[in-house]
């Protein structure tokens, strides 16, 4: 993964990367351990050379995360519950 991370660097001297696992975490199993909770997948994002700090956030909000960075600004959230929306979403997906 460094290997590409450092062929991004090469041409872009600035990018924003985000990276996250290649799943989600099983909230249906609760045998499963995760480092976190069943809620947090194991992510990381890149602004430059600027690590940012996605401890404690959930995967639906890596992309609010992302969206503030690319637009230089912090955006306002839904007042939607941001989490029940997600396992709306989910569960769409599963069934």
């Amino acid at each position: 993964m460094y290997y590409l991370i450092n062929e991004i660097y090469k041409r872009d001297e600035n990018p924003l990367i985000v990276v996250t696992a290649d799943h989600l975490p099983a909230i249906f199993n609760d045998k499963l351990q995760y480092v976190h909770d069943t809620h947090m997948v194991s992510a990381f994002i890149l602004d430059g050379k600027r690590q940012i700090n996605v401890t404690g956030k959930n995967i639906y909000e890596l992309s609010w995360i992302a969206w503030d960075i690319l637009t230089n600004e912090n955006h306002k959230r839904p007042k939607e519950n941001l989490e029940e929306l997600y396992y709306y979403y989910l569960s769409q997906v599963i069934n």
